[in-house]
């Protein structure tokens, strides 16, 4: 079980890194999108792209298992 995750620990370790830079990306694009908008829309704005961020891959997962 060491050997496997000795040889295969760099992937989760990419893996990570990957996710927090697409997750630093989307933030940056959220705050370009909403800046614009008044006080009250922006704070609308960020958690409805938070729910559609979070939602849209899982989404995409369930439907790759169960349709593909």
């Amino acid at each position: 079980m060491e050997a496997i995750l000795l040889q295969y620990g760099w992937v989760l370790i990419v893996l990570v890194v990957l996710e927090g830079l697409l997750a630093a990306d989307n933030a940056v694009v959220m705050a370009v999108m909403v800046k614009h908008l008044p006080q009250e829309q922006q704070k609308k704005g960020i958690i409805l792209w938070t729910i559609w961020s979070i939602n849209i891959p899982i989404l995409r997962t369930i439907c790759y298992y169960s349709f593909g």
